[in-house]
């Protein structure tokens, strides 16, 4: 490396061009551009109802999620707006694109909804909002096996009723109350009911005669009409008058059928 001598002084001309050189060497790489991942430390989320699918007084949406690049949260889900709305997931990871099903049941005829879906997420939340209109009641279209929407075709479906036992449906007296459930095939539905009881007294026990344990009951309907009884225990119940539900409903969700039994215990 060359050296000069300057006043007594060696001097290292190589080293010195470097000295010279280094601050202007620093200074460009420290003013380059730092490109973060911006999309990395947050980001969205966006969703999307599809039409809805309808058969009678239910009703089946798609909902598609769509995050952006680098987003990653649990979503939790809800409904409001409708009697009975029941997600396939109801809360799941979202890191990519995800696709879920909203069911909506216990509609009534002839009325208008407005089903808000919401999602939230990481602090976000995004909510969507559409009407679901059901038909009138008629002949044909009974919320039972009527069609909602054009081109759709009969589906298979059952018809719920009710009716009192040899058992008084009053408390009055008695330490329990009995219901006839009957189930009947429609278009050819064949396959379990499931039944299960809402808003009873509270501390009450119920039983199906299909099952010996309480709470649950099934029915087998195969082409013709399906039975089975609910006894309701009273004895020792709180005084008044209640509105208890019982819900049946298919193997797969669907289709769902509600009805309501009023109970007075003095």
């Amino acid at each position: 490396m060359p050296v000069s001598r300057f006043g007594g002084y060696k001097f290292n001309l190589g080293l010195a061009i470097i000295a010279l050189l280094l601050p202007m060497i620093l200074l460009q790489v420290g003013t380059v551009p730092k490109v973060y991942g911006q999309f990395y430390s947050g980001g969205d989320f966006g969703f999307s109802l599809s039409s809805p699918t309808q058969v009678g007084c239910t009703a089946t949406y798609t909902i598609l999620y769509l995050p952006t690049p680098g987003f990653t949260g649990s979503v939790v889900e809800s409904a409001s707006g409708v009697p009975l709305a029941t997600f396939w997931k109801g809360a799941f990871l979202l890191s990519t694109r995800m696709v879920d099903t909203l069911s909506v049941n216990g509609l009534s005829t002839g009325t208008t909804y407005n089903l808000t879906v919401t999602a939230n997420a990481n602090g976000l939340s995004h909510s969507v909002s559409t009407l679901l209109v059901t038909p009138s009641k008629s002949s044909s279209d009974s919320c039972s096996n009527g069609l909602i929407a054009s081109n759709n075709l009969p589906v298979p479906d059952f018809e719920m009723a009710v009716a009192p036992t040899t058992t008084p449906t009053s408390a009055v007296g008695n330490a329990s109350v009995s219901y006839l459930l009957t189930y009947t095939s429609i278009n050819g539905f064949a396959g379990f009911v499931h039944e299960s009881v809402m808003n009873a007294p509270s501390g009450s026990v119920w039983f199906f005669s299909s099952q010996r344990a309480p709470s649950y009951g099934s029915c087998r309907v195969v082409q013709s009409n399906c039975e089975d009884v609910l006894t309701i225990l009273t004895a020792g119940l709180p005084s008044g008058t209640y509105a208890v539900v019982v819900a049946a409903t298919a193997t797969d969700g669907s289709p769902y059928h509600t009805l309501s039994l009023t109970i007075t215990i003095p």
